[in-house]
């Protein structure tokens, strides 16, 4: 089951309450831990200086943030996904109502950053990520689909990729982590079964 307040989603499984919530000022700890080894695609990022960009890309995006995300926009969200009340993961999301090429006009999500907290990695936590987000994605914001980067090295999640049938788009280059592989997914591909 699902419950979306304001813009804080909970899911219900079992005895489990995972949260998604806005990340806020008091979240740099955790940002800070979570990100101190993610693979970037340059050397030098200052990860205090990360913070900074992702809380103001949070705030701008939703001083104005309304449902329906309007045409020739462009909203990002950052998020904090927490399992009974310990959080797990941080992401940032780029929903863009402005292509217009061969899908025609649409709305959907650029390349989503997930990053886990190193003492919740390992434990089948990605699923759960995936299962909240997309139900966000698709049934709260409405998006037409999602483009999603992994890079060569993550074989985990290539592996869930492949198992969800998600479509290979293209490889890149990706500086410092080698190569990186595009996927696109849809709404037909998200989990339904937390639909409240």
């Amino acid at each position: 089951m699902a419950t979306i307040t304001e813009y804080t989603l909970k899911m219900t499984e079992g005895s489990d309450v995972y949260t998604m919530r806005p990340m806020i000022l008091s979240d740099k700890t955790f940002f800070l831990e979570t990100m101190a080894d993610f693979p970037y695609e340059v050397s030098g990022i200052d990860r205090e200086r990360a913070f900074d960009k992702f809380i103001y890309m949070w705030v701008t995006s939703f001083q104005d943030f309304d449902f329906p995300i309007q045409k020739v926009t462009e909203k990002t969200t950052t998020f904090i996904i927490s399992k009974n009340d310990t959080p797990f993961c941080m992401t940032k999301s780029t929903y863009d109502y402005n292509c217009d090429g061969e899908k025609g006009e649409c709305l959907y999500e650029r390349d989503p950053v997930v990053a886990f907290h190193p003492s919740q990695r390992g434990k089948g936590l990605y699923r759960k990520y995936l299962d909240i987000g997309h139900y966000w994605t698709y049934e709260v914001v409405g998006v037409n689909y999602s483009t999603y980067e992994t890079y060569d090295h993550v074989v985990q999640i290539k592996k869930i990729q492949k198992e969800k049938s998600w479509e290979y788009k293209e490889t890149r280059s990706a500086g410092d982590q080698n190569r990186k592989h595009v996927f696109e997914n849809t709404a037909k591909q998200h989990n339904k079964s937390i639909v409240p």
